[in-house]
């Protein structure tokens, strides 16, 4: 069972609100190794935290052993690493 205050934390959904200060995407996209998809990096650089809006359907981790995939599990900290399925624009950050 994952508990929510273990480091390396993660969170996996949908939907994910991501709220915190200096918010941007990094680098170049990354393909995805069980497909051909690909994500596109993001980082949260202070006070940053992520909830689930929307769970996974089926609910099943893919990229973390360490996963909450719940509806409103949350993480958060000084520093967050992440990525989108969709490429984030000027308007999708507020």
């Amino acid at each position: 069972m994952v508990r929510a205050n273990k480091i390396p934390a993660a969170i996996e959904g949908s939907e994910i609100l991501v709220v915190g200060q200096d918010i941007k995407p990094i680098g170049l996209p990354r393909p995805l190794k069980d497909s051909s998809g690909r994500v596109f990096p993001l980082t949260v650089h202070k006070r940053g935290e992520s909830t689930i809006i929307e769970e996974n359907s089926p609910k099943i981790g893919k990229f973390s052993q360490c996963s909450l995939l719940d509806k409103g599990y949350s993480i958060s900290g000084p520093l967050l690493w992440g990525f989108f399925s969709e490429p984030l624009d000027r308007d999708s950050i507020k």
